[in-house]
């Protein structure tokens, strides 16, 4: 797609395009100096809007790629689905008493689950947003979760347990201590859908297996996951399930190859790469779908895109800082019908915001930033940003 058709489609999403003047436009580029032939950097534009639907700090984004959705976990303890094409707000779920943490759409899509500092675990209707239960058992702050591919979720929390849900049952099937000290990510691989991996303040990495025949979870190993302190972040690959890269209190992205071995509850590792350029802890990492990028998000301000193609020889491709607050999440997720095939990043951060640039032929990736500010004069700022 050319430069001209890229700025045609900027211009039907964004209708109001013409309303703007050149001064609400400046040139941007990446911090980054150089990019490899193959996300070669042309000349961008930056567009601001304003809107006033959200008022509160966004926590945690979800997306649901078939029905393009995204669930926004806000400060006023409730979540809101968004319709992501159009990004107007299509309700507004409200059943948590404390902060919600973290929100997940099933792999079906069909289901939306929230943790929250009530020690809570509820599920939504994807669809039409209205509630179909609350799972209880948590004696801390929900601070992860993840669902499975075979139907299994995974909840972990502040108090370092991890506990085992499956779709049908109000009470959790399974509860264990993974950590020592707080869960802090927790994901089932999508390579193989009964491995979980979990991180935690202990600064371990821990792997485990899902027995289906009695539904107990068994442990294949864990080591280090960095240099030392708190491992903040976790991204499993989606091909190998034996590859993962994890983010660091002290700024570090790690990417492990390793073997767990559920006879004897140990882990081998075969193979780590460090990716260096944050200077504050790695909140949050993704991998693409096509696991060709890894994205990681920093307390320093900055998102960087990574090229984990080869996971031998990672390299860094961009790195993108709006404003001055850290960043808490980010999500990668595939635009369907003309926007087929694009990859689009979601980035939470302390004001929610819209971003986009293009890193590579018919590739874009958008970030949704959030700021925490003084005062109530809270806005919502959408940007986008195209060749």
């Amino acid at each position: 797609m050319g430069n001209g058709q890229l700025l045609r489609r900027a211009q039907e999403i964004y209708s109001d395009l013409s309303t703007h003047d050149l001064r609400n436009y400046t040139k941007v580029c990446s911090l980054v100096p150089e990019f490899p032939d193959r996300y070669k950097s042309q000349q961008r534009f930056d567009k601001f809007r304003v809107r006033k639907n959200t008022t509160h700090p966004v926590w945690a984004v979800a997306v649901a790629e078939v029905n393009m959705m995204m669930a926004a976990a806000t400060a006023d303890h409730e979540v809101h689905l968004w319709d992501l094409e159009v990004m107007e707000l299509l309700v507004s779920l409200k059943g948590h008493s404390d902060q919600v943490w973290e929100v997940k759409f099933s792999s079906n899509e069909t289901t939306l689950a929230s943790g929250s500092s009530d020690k809570t675990i509820r599920l939504w209707d994807a669809q039409d947003g209205s509630p179909l239960g609350v799972l209880r058992g948590h004696d801390a702050a929900i601070r992860c979760l993840s669902f499975s591919y075979a139907g299994y979720l995974i909840s972990g929390d502040q108090d370092s347990n991890l506990f085992l849900w499956e779709a049908e049952n109000a009470s959790p099937i399974k509860q264990w201590k993974a950590h020592q000290g707080a869960v802090h990510s927790v994901a089932f691989s999508v390579a193989e859908p009964l491995l979980a991996l979990s991180v935690g303040a202990d600064g371990s990495v821990a792997s485990w297996y899902v027995k289906r025949e009695d539904d107990d979870m068994i442990l294949g190993g864990r080591f280090a996951g960095g240099s030392g302190g708190a491992v903040l972040s976790l991204a499993c690959h989606p091909v190998y399930p034996g590859i993962a890269a994890v983010g660091n209190q002290d700024g570090g992205v790690w990417i492990w190859d390793f073997t767990p071995d559920f006879q004897r509850g140990t882990a081998e590792v075969t193979g780590h790469q460090r990716l260096r350029g944050h200077t504050e802890a790695v909140w949050f990492l993704e991998f693409s779908r096509d696991a060709c990028l890894l994205a990681s998000g920093s307390a320093d301000c900055t998102v960087r895109v990574w090229d984990a193609s080869s996971i031998a020889v990672p390299s860094l491709l961009a790195v993108f800082k709006a404003h001055d607050s850290w960043v808490r999440q980010v999500r990668w997720f595939n635009q369907p019908g003309n926007g087929r095939g694009k990859k689009r990043l979601l980035a939470t951060r302390l004001r929610l915001e819209v971003c986009g640039r293009v890193i590579a032929k018919d590739t874009f990736f958008f970030l949704i930033l959030q700021r925490i500010t003084n005062g109530d004069n809270r806005t919502f700022t959408q940007r986008s940003v195209c060749t």
